[in-house]
């Protein structure tokens, strides 16, 4: 797998770096984001790359993701690799959430190392639910270089519901670890595509999450990416308890990997519903019994 921004650099130069380049170039004092990134699916990968300037965001996610049906779900999971935002004018923002009216809520920044000053993941400051995981991996940042967000010691990763029947009643709950409940954000369809719909959230990885929904019509699960396991050898899992309101018959629980199938799962939605994880009850598995004791002996007569 090859990132998707790599060995690069982006620097915006204004007057006070070097003006008679700046008036060659003819570019405003201050420019608007090195990047402004997709609200696509999985992960975006930025690898080896500097920041430099005077621009208000370095990596801005989600441009203009949810208008009109643009993006796909706009929960994309910006995976940075040794990425440098110190060269960034101090009143930037290393990262945003949302850019030119995009989403604000979904987009997910991790790293392995310190691209991110030593937090693993950072959401947004919308997804209050991760404040409840255990052992405080997560805090409320007041900084505006992460845009305020919610800084996490674990890895983020996306939970995905595609709904080609839409917003169900009562919408998609979430339920996370430390009990906090959370009404998943919904993104509508374009005109043309009832595929292209559903919920979004970051969940950890490791723990056990809860989602209510209306009825099991229509919906497809995609959890994390397979980039985890194939380029970062992480294989990833969260255990999924699925709760329908008005079919509670159809109730099952999941364990859920990064790696399971994305067969025709496009990013302008999947071509049919019911496919991606956890799409039916999976067998518990069996209790071990004890050996059973021998039988003594019988006493000779």
């Amino acid at each position: 797998v090859t990132a998707h921004v790599k060995d690069s650099t982006f620097e915006w130069i204004n007057d006070d770096d070097h003006r008679e380049l700046w008036n060659i170039l003819g570019s405003p004092g201050n420019g608007v984001a090195h990047i402004a990134g997709p609200g696509g699916l999985g992960a975006f990968i930025i690898q080896n790359t500097v920041f430099r300037g005077h621009t208000t965001d370095a990596v801005a996610a989600n441009q203009h993701c949810g208008l009109s049906g643009t993006g796909a779900l706009c929960t994309p999971e910006y995976q940075l690799i040794d990425v440098d935002f110190s060269g960034m004018n101090g009143a930037s923002r290393h990262i945003r959430f949302g850019i030119s009216d995009g989403n604000t809520v979904l987009p997910i920044f991790s790293t392995y190392d310190r691209s991110l000053e030593g937090h693993v993941s950072i959401a947004s400051g919308a997804q209050t639910h991760l404040l409840g995981l255990p052992n405080n991996a997560c805090q409320k940042l007041d900084s505006h270089s992460f845009d305020n967000g919610i800084a996490c010691s674990v890895p983020l990763r996306r939970l995905q519901i595609w709904s080609s029947t839409g917003n169900q009643a009562g919408g998609a709950v979430l339920y996370a670890p430390g009990g906090q409940s959370w009404g998943m954000e919904f993104i509508g369809p374009p005109p043309n595509n009832h595929m292209k719909q559903g919920y979004g959230a970051a969940v950890a990885p490791g723990h056990r999450y809860t989602v209510e929904l209306d009825r099991d019509e229509g919906i497809t699960i995609e959890f994390s990416d397979p980039v985890y396991g194939t380029k970062f050898n992480a294989d990833e899992t969260i255990e999924l308890e699925l709760l329908f309101r008005s079919q509670p018959d159809k109730n099952r629980l999941c364990q859920i990997s990064s790696q399971h199938s994305r067969s025709f799962i496009t990013s302008s939605g999947p071509l049919v519903d019911g496919l991606g994880a956890c799409t039916a009850q999976q067998e518990p598995e069996p209790e071990p019994q004890p050996e059973p004791e021998p039988e003594p002996e019988p006493e000779p007569e």
